[in-house]
């Protein structure tokens, strides 16, 4: 376990996609885990209980304040982080591999040794359990870095996005000097036609006049023949 990192995740009606997944691979970094649940209506929170006990609920803040979501789950964060300890904000759908797992620990410590602030990534769009999206520009998220985990600061002001969806999880200005790694992340929000149903459906709702995001890219999630690379893991040899 590591000590000086927390872990935080977003938790709505999660029983049934890849909650236990995710909570399997986190609790092997860390035993200080941290869940805002949105007022799931499933046993998304029985589930949780199994890992932490430090559980919050809030009530569909999601679709329209995701901001203030995405700040508590920090403030509760920091209610068990230690100052200079690392805090790891990530969403039940975004799953490191297996290696990256392995490989974590490693990758912190290198990062505090050269006095970095904040771990880097890529993140690749899953379309299927093996397969990522490569249709640039508008799926390519795994051409650059990623950040989610970054260090506390105790007596530090935070500041936060106002972006009423895809608000980054993390304070604006949480970080300054940031340590790329070979770590992945597997985002598997879209990796079933059942799932890209939902998010079309979803974007559809909440975005519709493309406010915060590219209409065609909501478009082009039904795609029927998207292109697919198979993915390559970093540690492998």
């Amino acid at each position: 376990m590591i000590n000086n990192l927390v872990i935080g995740g977003r938790v709505y009606n999660e029983e049934h996609k890849f909650l236990k997944q995710w909570l399997e691979k986190y609790s092997k970094l860390t035993n200080k885990l941290v869940i805002i649940d949105d007022g799931s209506t499933d046993n998304s929170v029985s589930i949780c209980s199994k890992y932490t006990s430090n559980i919050y609920q809030t009530n569909h803040l999601f679709k329209d304040e995701t901001p203030k979501l995405n700040s508590l789950l920090w403030e509760y964060c920091t209610k068990i982080a230690n100052n200079n300890d690392f805090i790891l904000i990530i969403d039940n759908d975004e799953l490191m591999t297996d290696t990256s797992l392995e490989h974590f620990e490693e990758e912190l410590y290198n990062c505090i040794k050269l006095e970095g602030d904040a771990l880097s990534w890529v993140k690749y769009d899953m379309w299927n359990s093996t397969q990522y999206r490569e249709d640039p520009p508008l799926w390519n998220a795994h051409h650059r870095l990623w950040t989610w985990c970054v260090k506390y600061r105790k007596y530090y002001t935070y500041y936060w996005d106002n972006i009423k969806i895809h608000s980054i999880l993390i304070p604006v200005n949480s970080f300054y000097s940031n340590y790329p790694t070979k770590l992945q992340i597997q985002h598997m929000a879209y990796s079933t036609q059942e799932l890209r149903l939902k998010h079309r459906e979803f974007y559809n709702n909440l975005d519709k006049n493309g406010e915060w995001d590219s209409i065609k890219k909501y478009n082009s999630i039904l795609d029927e023949n998207p292109t697919l690379k198979d993915f390559k893991d970093n540690f492998e040899e």
